[in-house]
């Protein structure tokens, strides 16, 4: 049995009686006085809403043995042996519901809709939810062995007693709630493969609503300081509207649209919204399923398997043509960037912006940062490159090895790398030019348990929302500033549910990764890279390329563990971080190198205005606080050096 609470204020009553009066005293003498009087009462409005409607339904995951999916299906007849119900009756208004689920097992969930009505004068917005599923020792085993989500949309009456959501108005943290209006709560309680037989769950949930003047944004702000402690200086919280994000998931591959993006400068208090052309891109355009691995306890040393359909793709780029193509008169995008739709239920948003005049922003939700799925819907955290800290503090790597970097084969790339990138628009221009070359390739997203458990339901958008930043470096800003562009597309999607590499030491881990042994649905050729999303701190690094340290060379291709890279992804670290260390190590495994990288310099080409240090320098080199989003001239060499040599 649990609870789940709105909170709620009883009106009160105050009555002012305000006496003006004057006097004077004075021995025998009688004073004459007069007295004006006003009285009167004030009351105070209330907050208050209450459940008045409710419904439940049950379904069940289904193995399909001819294609391994497990789909959601009802409950066939004759296997209805799981129970749940709520107890608010027909007729009658509540604001604590109980529920109650029985004899679930693995992949069974139960569903419960609320239906609730604001009856105070006093209009609401959701100031956060919260939840928790206590095993019989009271361990929190939320999105573990259970799962208990809640979904919030507008509630469309039908008929008496009868009411459906409409999943085209979810109701976030921004939306307003008046006198008289409704919303529903979609509350799925699901039990996973590691929940526990004959044993007791309680689960809570509670939603907090609060007057509509008050965001309650002061904790949720000391919070998410506390979190970005060392790694982001300054940042503002703003809350997207859930009808903006709703746009945004209807657009059709291949259309643009406007969307609403909040950037920040790096002086506190900077921020702006700008509405940049926005399209949907497909980063995984031929991938049916997505993978889920675990071992098999029956048999050691073997792998079971668990294919998913993918879920559909959120990845945008902002900008425009502008940001796709060369400008005749040299002109620099105004905008450019990468955004994800992460959450389709919580309607959040995570990408980067490249402003011309701000530089570097990173937006995120809340939750993502905080590690507390659901619980504050639409509200994000957005912060500016230069107000955050350089994730390389060691020398992550071995040092580089001596080899010479692959015959560029081209008398023509030979001559434009000649060309130093300045910060000079007219010597800039030069590195542009109309020999442009294109590689293209694949890449495997992998992941660890700890990654996949910091959210199930958003593992893959996570994978995507890091990757479609990383890839705007390497098919958007380096074309504008350099004569080579690298498409990867993914090709695999897959993540350990349970077992997966078994150390955390930074080199054990890059062996494991390596290894002809290591489980791969999707294997890598000597063309394609191999990307390991690690959820926790891995000793001593922030990631690690496999193949750097080789002594023939540094670049990926002909095996011996050069195809494979890993990067830190804990829930504790900003996009940025994640981003960065990604670029700086898919860097590596096309050619890049720590003693090749600058740390003060321009990207040059149309991004003259993009200076500072660049992906690739060593933290132990002594590179400042902030990388930019572009490789130095040196590595761009090395870089077309390495993939004419590797990629036909």
């Amino acid at each position: 049995m649990a609870p789940i609470k709105l909170l709620f204020a009883k009106s009160w009553v105050l009555f002012i009686v305000i006496v003006a009066a004057s006097g004077i005293g004075g021995g025998a003498y009688a004073a004459w006085t007069a007295s004006l009087h006003v009285e009167g009462t004030i009351q105070t409005g209330n907050v208050d809403v209450v459940w008045d409607m409710q419904s439940d339904r049950e379904f069940v995951g289904i193995l399909d043995p001819a294609t391994g999916q497990v789909v959601n299906s009802p409950i066939p007849a004759g296997k209805d042996v799981a129970d749940c119900f709520s107890d608010l009756q027909p007729d009658t208004t509540a604001r604590t519901v109980k529920f109650e689920v029985s004899n679930a097992y693995p992949s069974y969930t139960c569903e419960i809709t609320l239906g609730a009505l604001v009856t105070g004068s006093v209009p609401v917005h959701i100031s956060s939810i919260k939840r928790e599923v206590l095993d019989a020792e009271g361990n929190q085993v939320l999105d573990n062995e259970l799962n208990m989500d809640v979904e919030l949309n507008r509630k469309i009456e039908v008929d008496q007693g009868v009411f459906r959501c409409d999943p085209n108005q979810p109701v976030g943290i921004s939306t307003q709630l008046h006198r008289g209006d409704r919303f529903c709560a979609i509350i799925s309680i699901h039990a996973t493969m590691a929940a526990q037989q004959s044993h007791n769950y309680t689960g809570s949930l509670w939603i907090d609503l609060i007057q509509w003047n008050f965001a309650g944004a002061q904790d949720l702000r000391s919070r998410v300081a506390q979190q970005l402690a060392g790694d982001v200086f300054a940042f503002d919280l703003v809350s997207i509207d859930p009808a903006s994000v709703a746009q945004l998931i209807a657009l059709p591959p291949g259309e643009t649209s406007r969307f609403p993006i909040p950037v920040v400068g790096p002086n506190v208090g900077e921020q702006l919204v700008m509405t940049p052309e926005i399209n949907r891109i497909a980063l995984r355009p031929n991938l049916p399923f997505v993978l889920l691995k675990s071992p098999d306890p029956q048999e050691p040393g073997s792998i079971l398997t668990t294919e998913l359909a993918a879920p559909d793709e959120m990845s945008f780029r902002m900008g425009g043509a502008e940001c796709e193509q060369h400008s005749d008169d040299g002109t620099a995008p105004t905008l450019c960037g990468a955004l994800n739709v992460i959450s389709e239920k919580d309607m959040s948003v995570a990408g980067m912006v490249m402003d011309s005049k701000l530089g570097l922003s990173f937006i995120e939700p809340v939750d993502m940062v905080l590690g507390t799925p659901g619980e504050n819907p639409g509200m994000h955290v957005v912060y500016n490159s230069e107000n955050t800290a350089n994730p390389f503090t060691d020398d992550e790597e071995p040092p580089d090895d001596t080899g010479q970097v692959a015959s560029l084969g081209s008398d023509t790339i030979q001559a434009i790398t000649a060309a130093r990138k300045s910060a000079g628009l007219a010597s800039s221009l030069d590195n542009v030019q109309a020999s442009h070359k294109s590689f293209n390739s694949n890449i495997v997203l992998d992941g660890d348990r700890t990654f996949y458990a910091a959210n199930p339901a958003t593992v893959w958008q996570r994978m995507d929302a890091i990757w479609n930043n990383v890839d705007v470096i390497y098919t958007v800003i380096e074309p504008l500033s350099f004569d080579w562009s690298l498409d990867l597309n993914v090709k695999g999607m897959e993540v350990w549910v349970s077992g997966g590499p078994t150390t955390t030491d930074k080199v054990g881990l890059s062996n494991e990764l390596s290894d002809p042994g290591y489980f791969l649905l999707n294997p890598v050729t000597d063309q394609e890279i191999h990307y390991f999303f690690a959820g926790y701190n891995v000793s001593g690094v922030y990631g690690r390329a496999s193949g750097i340290g080789n002594s023939s060379s540094s670049s990926f291709g002909g095996g011996a563990g050069k195809n494979h890279a890993y990067g830190e992804a804990r829930t504790s670290q900003t996009l940025k971080t994640k981003w960065v260390v990604m670029a700086h190590e898919v860097g590596h495994l096309i050619g890049g190198r720590h003693g090749d990288g600058q740390t003060s310099g321009c990207a040059g080409g149309f991004l003259f205005f993009l200076c500072g240090p660049s992906i690739m320098p060593a933290g132990s080199a002594g590179a400042p606080d902030v990388r930019k989003p572009y490789f130095s001239n040196a590595n761009d060499t090395n870089i077309i050096g390495t993939l004419n040599a590797v990629i036909p």
